[in-house]
């Protein structure tokens, strides 16, 4: 995932990440990489899910 800066090229504060997340602030480059974010968290624990599962009804 690509690093996205603040005007004075650092990082976004957490303070800011929960403005935009609560609908307080908007930025969209900020909800685009949260919603990549998420997309990719919510893919991995799919894909664990379904490893877990052949490894459980694997015979033994």
């Amino acid at each position: 995932m690509n690093s996205i800066y603040n005007a004075k090229g650092k990082p976004f504060s957490r303070s800011y990440i929960t403005h935009i997340v609560n609908g307080i602030r908007e930025d969209i480059r900020v909800e685009k990489a949260i919603i990549e974010l998420c997309n990719n968290k919510k893919k991995q624990y799919k894909d664990f899910a379904i490893k877990k599962k052949e490894i459980l009804q694997k015979d033994v």
